[in-house]
């Protein structure tokens, strides 16, 4: 299976995310996106095509995961990627949520600066300098943005590069903020 979106693949990555999750492991995502396919002139469609029917038995509930609980209690010892845009990380603005802000202890990777200006993923080896900070920690990675959505775009960077055991928050900023949790700002 092959997904894609008309962005920087934000939407796409958690597509490619929830059916992983879930047990589909033959996903991959179009890089450049729609964009990237229109921009080389390859074959468009507007009619619906016809797929034979197939029956796919994926696991009852999502893998991958970890609650704002566990965070709190950092069991498992966490290192916290937030893929927000700086702005929102540092609490300098929140368009969103109530509270502006991140989760303490969390570092900043925007999921934006996976791909380059042609909307298509960076290489391998910029992708391990952005996460360099991160890749050389012992701790579980642990992926959040403002809703768990975008998240997911940091996932399948990391994935990329070889580190595919990242865990998702999926209630993300949302979740935390609106809790009564411990919130930091500046980086």
């Amino acid at each position: 299976m092959v997904v894609y979106d008309d962005g920087a693949g934000g939407i796409a990555a958690r597509l490619w995310w929830m059916l992983r999750s879930l047990g589909h492991k033959s996903v991959q995502v179009l890089d450049g996106g729609w964009g990237g396919w229109n921009s080389e002139s390859r074959a468009v469609t507007s009619s619906t095509p016809r797929w034979k029917p197939a029956v796919f038995t994926g696991a009852a509930e999502w893998d991958g995961i970890i609650t704002a609980e566990e965070i709190a209690a950092d069991e498992v010892g966490v290192l916290l990627i937030d893929a927000r845009a700086q702005e929102r990380y540092c609490g300098h603005t929140e368009p969103i949520d109530p509270v502006a802000g991140h989760i303490p202890g969390a570092i900043n990777i925007p999921y934006q600066g996976n791909v380059g200006s042609d909307g298509r993923f960076l290489s391998r080896e910029r992708i391990a300098e952005r996460f360099e900070a991160a890749t050389t920690s012992t701790e579980k990675l642990v992926s959040y943005c403002g809703s768990g959505v975008t998240a997911c775009n940091n996932l399948l960077a990391l994935a990329i590069i070889g580190h595919t055991s990242g865990l998702l928050y999926p209630g993300s900023w949302s979740d935390w903020c609106t809790s009564g949790r411990p919130v930091a700002t500046a980086p």
